[in-house]
């Protein structure tokens, strides 16, 4: 879909049954994620020399995922109730550790997608996968696209992979917000601090917290009779969005 991207336009795109684009047409565009069940691939590899003792157990697996969906169910407020996982056994990639070592990351995921292809997994037949792997290139406990289907994890960590889901659904980083020495003004001038902020899990994988109510609402699981408006000075009552009525 091409369209001119104006805030009217972006007001107007309300999750479907499949992914909706709204392109500029100067590589600027916006993803409106449908809610609902979807359905996620858990890829599991390991390199040529490794063994497959090193990869998690099924029960680790399980267990990390059903973290993952149970989080976003109560983040989206059961717009997205279910993420049903379908585990590969362990596959074996073609090239041992130092290959994927010397070649980065993006190329194991490449190698990680073909492998399960070949067993008769096509991550296009997912709305989303991951790819677990242990050791090898990467210092992160997990990466992922944004607002695109894909992640590498090298953890067992539920919130970690809920972060990585956030970002597949088009979040980025939760930050927070330094104001300058000397500066009292909250949004004068300072410097953005990447994953600043503890509340949110975008921010910090150390807590199962639900993503802020800005991130919700690019979501649309936050719905408009929630949201109101500060024009000007007015007495507001907030409410807090992250626990169950």
């Amino acid at each position: 879909m091409s369209n001119q991207l104006t805030k009217r336009a972006i007001d107007a795109l309300k999750p479907g049954l499949v992914d909706t684009f709204i392109w500029d047409g100067r590589g600027f565009g916006v993803k409106c994620t449908p809610t609902g069940t979807k359905t996620f691939l858990f890829i599991r590899v390991r390199f040529s020399e490794q063994a497959e003792s090193a990869l998690p157990d099924l029960a680790a697996v399980d267990s990390q995922m059903t973290q993952m969906r149970d989080h976003v169910r109560a983040y989206s407020y059961n717009f997205m109730p279910q993420v049903n996982w379908t585990n590969t056994p362990v596959l074996v990639l073609p090239q041992d550790t130092a290959y994927y070592n010397t070649n980065g990351d993006m190329v194991l995921y490449n190698d990680a997608r073909a492998a399960a292809n070949t067993a008769g997994f096509n991550t296009s037949n997912y709305n989303f996968f991951a790819v677990r792997y242990v050791g090898g290139p990467g210092s992160f406990s997990g990466q992922a696209w944004v607002g695109a289907p894909g992640m590498w994890l090298k953890t067992n960590s539920g919130p970690v992979a809920t972060h990585e889901f956030g970002h597949n659904l088009g979040l980025w980083h939760a930050n927070y917000w330094t104001p300058a020495t000397g500066v009292s003004d909250p949004v004068g001038p300072g410097a953005n601090q990447e994953y600043g902020n503890p509340f949110d899990t975008m921010g910090s994988t150390g807590a199962s917290n639900h993503f802020t109510a800005s991130a919700k609402d690019i979501l649309t699981w936050l719905q408009p009779e929630y949201i109101q408006p500060v024009w000007g000075s007015a007495t507001y009552r907030i409410y807090s969005q992250d626990i169950p009525t």
